[in-house]
């Protein structure tokens, strides 16, 4: 008697049958289950809609299930373990630089069909963006250390300088295969760097300080080559290498402001002072960082 018969005849009121639709990667089911496998008992007993199989899993939470699916023309049974939703489900966030970062859920991995971990960028702030890391971002790793999690996002941090640039490395949801590297700016002064963990009785946040990037170091005065132009171009050939490129962060998006990074010419009037002139278009206001 094949499956399809017997399942007819224990449920004659029934039609159709639960099928996996996606396995997430790297999930308690992956290896074990497919996309496309239907699903026909849990611990030998049948199991036809989603009522049956919700009070087998919700009984079983850490524990193992031996789901019984047919697949193609032949019937399987594997061992699934019971994930704890809980533990998937983001409950703490990270505020940096004006941004917030928490593990991806499993809600945002199963809609991209990436593995539920990581860390991921909520909101950019002013640090964060400095590399591109926008919204909707992974972050992989902070200079040399890999952020599989939310504390060693945070232990990276920690060994930072003020005030520092250094490489991080991410990928965007939509391109989850296509990493990228950029340069980030280390500028916490604006924003207290803090923890927020959910009280699960409350439902209040309660906030702790993180260890802070160590303090920037005394800036030394640096020589940069340039190429020189020809003198067909005088005066220019004068003043070119005066030419710097300044950057501009603005950590608060202010009323009155089109965006909160600008870039621009400057020109070197005073290297002994270190003074630089550049128009109101590259730096508009005084509230920011200068690079």
């Amino acid at each position: 008697m094949s499956i399809e018969t017997k399942m007819r005849e224990a449920f004659p009121a029934s039609q159709g049958m639960l099928a996996v639709r996606t396995v997430l990667p790297q999930g308690p089911a992956d290896g074990s289950l497919r996309s496309g496998d239907i699903v026909v008992s849990i611990d030998k007993q049948p199991v036809i809609d989603f009522v049956g199989f919700e009070a087998r899993a919700d009984s079983a939470i850490g524990a193992d299930l031996r789901v019984g699916v047919w697949r193609g023309d032949k019937a399987y049974e594997t061992c699934v373990r019971v994930q704890d939703m809980d533990a998937i489900t983001p409950h703490r966030y990270i505020e940096v630089g004006g941004g917030v970062v928490n593990s991806l859920s499993y809600q945002v991995a199963r809609s991209y069909g990436i593995p539920a971990a990581g860390v991921y960028v909520a909101s950019s702030g002013h640090v964060l963006s400095s590399a591109g890391a926008w919204r909707g971002t992974v972050i992989q790793t902070v200079g040399s250390t890999p952020t599989p999690d939310l504390d060693s996002f945070a232990r990276a941090f920690a060994v930072l300088s003020e005030g520092s640039r250094v490489p991080v490395r991410f990928f965007t949801l939509e391109q989850p295969h296509r990493q990228k590297v950029a340069i980030m700016s280390v500028d916490t002064h604006w924003h207290a760097l803090r923890m927020a963990t959910r009280d699960m009785h409350t439902g209040s946040w309660i906030y702790g300080d993180l260890p802070p990037p160590t303090p920037a170091r005394a800036i030394e005065p640096q020589t940069a080559a340039v190429g020189r132009l020809p003198p067909s171009l005088a005066p220019g050939d004068a003043v070119w290498p005066s030419v710097v490129l300044v950057d501009f962060h603005c950590p608060y998006l202010v009323d009155g402001m089109k965006d909160t990074q600008f870039s621009g010419p400057g020109f070197v009037i005073d290297k002994s002072r270190g003074l630089v002139v550049c128009d109101r278009d590259t730096v508009p206001i005084g509230l920011g960082d200068v690079h």
